[in-house]
C-alpha cells in the first residue's frame, strides 16, 4: 500500500527553560510517504521545514557558515518486518 502523512508543530520557549534562548518560537511542517511494495517491507521518505522566530531566531547555521533561521530536513529510510 502507499501512504501519505503530513505533519505541523509549534513550540514557544518565552523564558528559556528548555532551550535556554529567550523568547524562542518555532514551527514547522513534515510531508511523509510511505510505501509497501512487499507486506513486510517498507520504504518511507520524508521532508521537514523548520522556522524560528522571536529574538532568538538564527539557531540555525547556513552553508557558508552564517546564522540561519531556519533548515529544511530530508530522511529516507527502509525497513523489514519479520
Amino acid at each position: 500500500y502507499f501512504a501519505i502523512s503530513e505533519r505541523t508543530e509549534y513550540y514557544q520557549d518565552t523564558n528559556g527553560m528548555l532551550t535556554g534562548a529567550l523568547n524562542l518560537n518555532a514551527y514547522g511542517q513534515t510531508l511523509g510517504m510511505e510505501y509497501h511494495p512487499l507486506a513486510n517491507l517498507y520504504i518511507r521518505g520524508e521532508v521537514r521545514a523548520i522556522i524560528q522566530t522571536g529574538n532568538s531566531a538564527a539557531g540555525f547555521t547556513n552553508q557558508a557558515g552564517g546564522a540561519a533561521a531556519s533548515r529544511i530536513e530530508e530522511v529516507m529510510s527502509v525497513g523489514v518486518s519479520f
